[in-house]
């Protein structure tokens, strides 16, 4: 019996894999192929889906986060991932580095310069403010602080908890099929494998979205600064120095390979976050940044939900709000495995606090300060940022906005190393993440084969070329929301089965019993249901 079992774990589950794969490769050639088409077809889906769907995708997310603050309060917050004795495996430092670098990826990088120009200068029509008018100053940096964190961390870390339940505490294998059976209350290979064939291709695709985006950032910086031709050339020299240094990252393993990455990466952010602030314009900044929390705090239940449903011609929410939670949706359950398993030890209040507030805080800090710099150089007429966006693009103009500063040019190679090293932290637990779900019998204490991680790096930098490469990277953008719609069904299983594994560990506490058995769990589950 052990020695089969020995033949199957480590073993490509093929009927996951392979079908997910097929389909990326063909929607992604087909996007490449016919990238005017597919543009045009799949913004028309986005919009669509926006004014059809939207309503209920705001309320899901604002609900998890009200409901991981109710978890985090009550006595379940006092469940430890891992059982009562468990000692966390990373100090502090270690883990809220690797939470926040796992979870951030290139965007927050670019955009903390982009967005709060755009929202200055082309608010939502719901928000009441002129365009480049004070008003639409605060707006624009507050909603891009919003935009990028507590509700995005929340929707990472409130489903992920029973992962590292059923992981630790239960010592399931690393798979979707525990969270299926969970929250239908019975056994049911078939909706497992449905879950992860949507998580493989919304993942893979977003990762190679995200990575696109990052490949064309480097190639902007490196043309500002050297004057070479960002293009397919070096997108493709690019593309392959950052699968290289991720995929080098990912089969290192977590101690060698991810953990020194995180902490590199968020020494680089905190220099760039000194910097801006001492080289820019200091009292302005500390003044909006506060002002600009003040309103997203204030405002944040109004924020969450934005439809502009008496202004049918604007599609804001469709291109900013809900583009960014059917990213959160697609992400939400890879990172959540990631999160799970570096969450050894630590309680469930520990682990909806830090993820939500630690890092979602920074993230808000990070918008703050770097976009109030771009609304100050905007307003004040010190440099047109807007104008050289219409120009240039945002690529370009974030590192002219670096430039007009102090020590420009090293700001410039330091963010452009932190872009590829932020990117790096992502795609290396993505790629192990999608290794340990789409093998047999992986174990969370082991690190899935080298050679399936490797092959998902090389996929993912492979399809982020093809990308960017075939101009069809504003097309894919579409495909966090059309993605996101169908794996809302994955989210609320993961809250479900949260709810479930939470009280029935809860109950075997307080009778002081500590035989924990998933299908006693199974059991009890389906009992309460029926008497319902």
């Amino acid at each position: 019996m052990d020695s089969q079992k020995s033949k199957v774990q480590g073993k490509l589950r093929k009927g996951v894999f392979f079908p997910a794969a097929g389909a990326l490769v063909i929607f992604i050639g087909l996007v490449a192929a016919f990238p005017d088409k597919a543009y045009e077809v799949l913004t028309g889906l986005l919009y669509k889906m926006g004014g059809s769907c939207g309503w209920a995708i705001e309320l899901l997310i604002f609900f998890v986060f009200v409901g991981g603050l109710i978890l985090a309060c009550t006595k379940y917050g006092n469940i430890r991932i891992g059982g009562d004795n468990a000692k966390p495996h990373y100090s502090m430092w270690s883990w809220i580095t690797m939470s926040i670098c796992g979870a951030i990826g290139t965007g927050i990088i670019f955009w903390a310069l982009g967005e709060p120009i755009y929202q200055y200068m082309g608010p939502a029509s719901s928000a009441g403010v002129e365009p480049g008018s004070e008003a639409a100053a605060t707006w624009a940096v507050s909603q891009t602080m919003f935009h990028w964190s507590f509700e995005q961390f929340a929707f990472y870390s409130v489903p992920a908890i029973v992962l590292g339940l059923l992981l630790y505490n239960f010592k399931k294998h690393v798979s979707y099929d525990p969270v299926a059976d969970l929250a239908i209350g019975r056994h049911n290979r078939g909706l497992g494998n449905v879950f992860h064939f949507i998580i493989v291709f919304g993942m893979c695709a977003g990762v190679a979205c995200s990575m696109g985006v990052g490949l064309m950032q480097i190639g902007s910086g490196i043309e500002y600064l050297s004057g070479l031709t960002s293009g397919r050339g070096l997108w493709l020299i690019l593309a392959a120095i950052v699968t290289f240094i991720f995929v080098l990252s990912c089969v290192s393993g977590i101690e060698k390979g991810l953990k020194r990455m995180s902490s590199f990466t968020s020494y680089a952010f905190i220099f760039l976050l000194v910097a801006i602030l001492i080289l820019g314009p200091t009292a302005f900044i500390l003044n909006m940044s506060t002002e600009s929390l003040g309103a997203m705090l204030s405002e944040m239940p109004k924020r969450t939900m934005i439809t502009n449903a008496m202004f049918p011609g604007d599609n804001w929410a469709s291109d900013w709000w809900l583009q960014y939670v059917g990213s959160f949706i697609v992400y939400g359950p890879i990172i959540g495995v990631f999160l799970a398993r570096i969450a050894y030890g630590r309680t469930v209040r520990q682990f909806i606090l830090v993820n939500t507030f630690v890092s979602g805080g920074f993230c808000a800090v990070w918008c703050g300060i770097f976009g109030s710099m771009a609304v100050y150089l905007q307003s004040t007429g010190t440099f047109d940022v807007w104008a050289a966006v219409q120009e240039s693009g945002m690529a370009s103009t974030v590192y002219q906005l670096l430039d007009s500063l102090p020590f420009g040019k090293i700001l410039i190679v330091v963010f452009i190393v932190t872009v590829c090293t932020s990117f790096c932290t992502i795609a290396d637990p993505a790629s192990s993440a999608l290794a340990n779900i789409t093998v047999k019998g992986s174990s969370i204490e082991d690190e899935p084969p080298k050679k399936i991680k490797m092959l998902y790096g090389i996929f993912m930098g492979a399809l982020a070329y093809a990308l960017i490469a075939s101009g069809g990277q504003d097309s894919v953008k579409s495909i966090w929301i059309i993605v996101g719609v169908p794996m809302t069904v994955i989210i609320l299983a993961l809250c479900i089965s949260t709810i479930k594994s939470l009280a029935y560990l809860q109950k075997k506490k307080e009778a002081n019993d500590p035989n924990i058995d998933f299908e006693d769990m199974l059991r009890v589950s389906g009992e309460k249901e029926e008497k319902e």
